[in-house]
């Protein structure tokens, strides 16, 4: 295994990560600075240190620390978010596993949504809306929290990466997940502001598949079509259905089990440009929207919302190395170009 020193980290993370290690109280560990609100950054020493742990507890433990305490300076810690990923945090420290909390009926967050009190223009837009975000598990908690803490951004590249860094989060919490029985996402979803001009800041959301048996499964990706129909309907006064578009084939999973369906309905309040990347948890590439995100698309083209998905254009994917989907309605693929294939 990779030493601090391998991986490039700074003196000061080395320091915190052996304060970390001594610590007997992890929930108090990782503290951000109290002079001004601490946001999600590349690389950030302190997350890059939690998630470099060898023990796989440890690492968990840190990772939510890590999270928690950026929500709280925030502004986000009263919120079912934080809430949520405090009881995965109290699971692991008398369990040693998230199992049982990784899922809606373990959470005791059903029906829980949140109308932010948050910093930053995403809280602004969500402060003057009717609608509320569903919150079903840990994974839409951290989901929730990483839009809502990321740093400034200015370029699609900074997004993928953040996706990349957001992705690897999810991973590592999918150790004590036991994925197995579904409780891990498949893939994770960013959907941005899509600006040509770069003159404005971009805003992004991120968002993870739906997870669970069948039985919970089916209740997150309803509460996720509830929401996304919420939206067209409050919104954009459109009150039809959303279906499939003619010639589109039905995909092996539900309306709604998709990040996007989450994720879309965080971000495009408002007609523009915007740009979406789906990319594999445990692989090494980006997925075409399946024909159901397709279908979102379409339904929110009709009023102004352009989403262009980026599977094939992204700063992280090899156009010519594209795998298509072995039946109708399946998922196509692009793999991670060469320089990437270690992220």
């Amino acid at each position: 295994m990779e030493s601090y020193q391998d991986v490039g980290i700074s003196d000061d993370a080395l320091t915190l990560a052996n304060d970390l290690i001594q610590s007997k109280n992890l929930r108090q560990s990782i503290s951000p600075p109290s002079t001004s609100i601490y946001k999600i950054s590349l690389n950030d020493p302190q997350l890059v240190t939690a998630m470099g742990y060898q023990d796989p507890t440890m690492r968990n433990l840190a990772v939510f620390a890590y999270l928690i305490s950026i929500a709280e300076a925030n502004s986000l810690g009263q919120t079912p978010a934080v809430e949520g990923l405090k009881a995965a945090r109290d699971a692991i420290q008398t369990s040693g596993n998230i199992a049982n909390v990784a899922v809606a009926d373990r959470l005791q967050m059903c029906q829980a949504y949140v109308n932010t009190s948050g910093n930053g223009p995403l809280a602004e837009i969500w402060a003057s809306a009717t609608l509320r975000i569903p919150l079903f598990c840990i994974w839409d908690c951290v989901s929730y929290i990483y839009t809502m803490c990321i740093e400034s951004l200015s370029t699609r590249v900074q997004v993928e990466f953040h996706l990349i860094q957001f992705r690897n989060i999810v991973k590592v919490l999918s150790f004590n997940a036991n994925r197995d029985r579904g409780y891990s996402p498949a893939t994770v979803t960013a959907i941005w502001t899509d600006y040509q001009d770069n003159t404005q800041p971009i805003l992004a959301a991120f968002s993870t598949t739906a997870t669970g048996d069948k039985v919970q499964k089916r209740r997150i990706v309803q509460a996720r079509v509830d929401f996304i129909t919420d939206l067209v309907s409050k919104v954009y006064n459109h009150q039809k259905e959303i279906t499939l578009q003619p010639g589109f084939y039905r995909p092996p999973n539900p309306a709604g089990n998709c990040g996007e369906y989450l994720a879309i309905g965080m971000l495009c309040w408002n007609s523009g440009r915007f740009g979406g990347l789906c990319i594999s948890v445990s692989g090494k590439y980006a997925l075409k929207f399946c024909d159901w995100c397709a279908s979102l698309s379409a339904a929110l083209g009709q009023y102004g919302v352009h989403i262009q998905d980026y599977w094939l254009a992204s700063s992280l994917t090899d156009e010519n190395k594209v795998v298509p989907a072995k039946v109708q309605g399946g998922y196509n693929y692009c793999m991670f170009k060469a320089e990437y294939e270690h992220l």
